[in-house]
């Protein structure tokens, strides 16, 4: 996993790709539900790129990518003294919960590769206990 980079010229590089402000992005977060696109711009002002960004989220879920947020801009000195560290932190895992109880989820869910085949007529079938895998099937 690509390791987030907050410092000033990555910041501004970001703002200017999104004509957006780091710091009202940051705090629009805290106040609502966040949108993808204000994380996108997030981590991409940690030094990701959008694709790194897009895949952070889609394979840890928008709670890790939040997190890693947090703990990076605390590292990197954004947050000031560890008493509004732990502020931000606060806000972050309040940001998480309003964005699992708006979607139902804040973890990509896992597809079962087994879950169903297509048998020759094209109709969905579910493997029973007794057959084999496709897994199996094929070693």
């Amino acid at each position: 996993m690509p390791q987030l980079n907050y410092k000033a010229m990555n910041i501004a590089r970001a703002e200017r790709e999104h004509n957006a402000n780091f710091f009202t992005t940051l705090q629009s977060l805290g106040e609502g539900t966040p949108s993808i696109n204000d994380l996108l711009f997030v981590l991409q002002a940690g030094g990701l790129t959008e694709d790194e960004a897009g895949d952070l989220i889609d394979d840890k879920g928008m709670t890790v990518a939040i997190t890693n947020s947090v703990e990076a801009l605390t590292d990197a000195g954004f947050l000031g003294n560890s008493a509004e560290a732990q502020e931000a932190k606060q806000a972050a895992k309040q940001i998480v919960t309003k964005a699992s109880d708006n979607t139902g989820q804040s973890k990509k869910p896992s597809v079962s590769k087994s879950a169903s085949t297509s048998n020759s007529t094209g109709n969905s079938t579910r493997p029973s206990s007794n057959e084999p895998s496709a897994a199996t099937a094929t070693e």
